[in-house]
């Protein structure tokens, strides 16, 4: 009996919302992620590497998509360079997840054609699952960071009242997991889809950048302060919280902006090309243990992030990896404001762009792309949003041919 290919893809999507929907239990217990990567590698050879002409690879014009081809040959390139730089091969490996993970997008980019279809069949269900989680509140019905990404699944149109619905719904998701993350999902969320045009939005970014670098900048004599006291892999962040009263607010925001200014200030000029994979982000001392963990300094030093998804692969992968992703951003954002009034008539394809954006605002203040329990749902979710792009493309290619 024949399989329909279909159901062979509504499977894998399958994966991939399970995946999203508890990344704790499916990729620690069955490797999701792992699945997913190998997929899109698949794809990759069978679409891409064995479909020439000639002798010539023919690739998808996407720029996203050349673009995510680049950042693999720049993930590639470290690490065979870090052979020579890691502490130990262990440390290695886990580091790779960064590179090998980025195969998943090709998963969501081919299986794109099935996801409307597996949205309609699993919607109920979906809205049953996430509504239960909800309700009765646990790590281990819903990932309350990433749970953010799926409520847009559950529209099947675009209007201001399924927006207002979103808004009701990461709000509550909010309050019931005690997330201050999810709040500011929601807040930028709100702003991107009312900002009217991609000239107020880059004029917004710009705002918020140099708002943050002078706040950041004025705060480096405080951020210094981590260095007097007792030793701690962290550093002595409450001394750094009492230099001023901003910095007092919230423990969580001061550890992170102390991380940050570490491995920007004390790694430079490292970071420029990248410290590769395998190597520790801040100095430790072995057999230490100062941090609330099951491991030592030097296992959490190796494997954790700066919870600043793009800052730390920034930081192993160098700025080029900053300049390629940028460029994807400008893509994602350019086409959803200038065609808005294209994702309006296909709403799928625009709930599946502010999916994404909602993965992508997560992993500003958390890990995604470089651990296994987030990486896929980054690079799946970009793959889906680079295809519904190609498909507007096509789309108005065929307008302007009949007119």
């Amino acid at each position: 009996m024949k399989i329909n290919k279909n159901y062979i893809s509504y499977f894998f999507l399958s994966l991939f919302l399970l995946y999203g929907l508890d990344n704790f239990i499916f990729e620690r217990q069955f490797f999701f992620n792992e699945i997913l990567s190998l997929l899109g590698l698949i794809f990759f050879i069978f679409k891409v590497l064995l479909n020439q002409q000639n002798g010539i690879i023919k690739v998808p014009s996407s720029p996203i998509y050349r673009l995510v081809i680049f950042i693999i040959f720049l993930g590639l390139f470290h690490l065979t360079t870090s052979i020579f730089t890691k502490t130990n091969w262990y440390f290695y490996f886990r580091n790779s997840v960064i590179v090998y993970s980025v195969f998943s997008f090709f998963a969501g980019f081919y299986l794109y054609a099935q996801l409307k279809s597996f949205m309609v069949r699993v919607r109920f269900l979906l809205i049953f699952y996430m509504s239960y989680a909800l309700i009765f509140p646990s790590i281990a019905l819903l990932e309350r960071f990433m749970g953010t990404a799926f409520f847009p699944f559950w529209f099947k149109n675009k209007n201001l009242l399924n927006i207002a619905l979103l808004i009701f719904l990461d709000v509550l998701l909010a309050v019931r997991y005690e997330s201050l993350t999810v709040f500011i999902v929601i807040f930028l969320l709100i702003i991107i889809i009312f900002i009217p045009n991609y000239t107020y939005f880059k004029a917004f970014i710009l705002s918020v950048t140099l708002v943050f670098l002078t706040f950041f900048i004025a705060f480096i004599p405080a951020f210094n302060q981590y260095k007097n006291g007792y030793y701690s892999l962290f550093g002595d962040i409450k001394k750094v919280a009492n230099e001023h009263w901003l910095l007092s607010l919230d423990g969580n925001s001061t550890w992170r902006a102390v991380f940050w200014y570490r491995v920007t200030v004390e790694n430079f000029p490292r970071n420029i090309i990248g410290i590769g994979f395998g190597t520790p982000l801040l100095s430790y001392k072995k057999g230490a243990n100062t941090v609330e963990s099951d491991y030592d300094d030097e296992h959490d030093i190796h494997v954790m992030g700066v919870h600043n998804t793009y800052l730390t692969v920034g930081v192993r992968m160098g700025i080029l990896f900053h300049l390629f992703l940028i460029y994807i951003f400008h893509f994602v954002f350019q086409d959803f404001y200038n065609y808005r009034f294209y994702y309006r008539q296909n709403s799928s394809d625009y709930w599946v762009i502010i999916s994404f954006l909602s993965v992508s605002i997560v992993g500003l203040f958390n890990l995604v792309i470089e651990s296994p329990t987030g990486a896929s749902l980054f690079w799946v979710s970009l793959g889906f949003v680079a295809k519904a792009i190609e498909n507007r493309k096509s789309y108005f290619r065929l307008l302007t041919s009949s007119s």
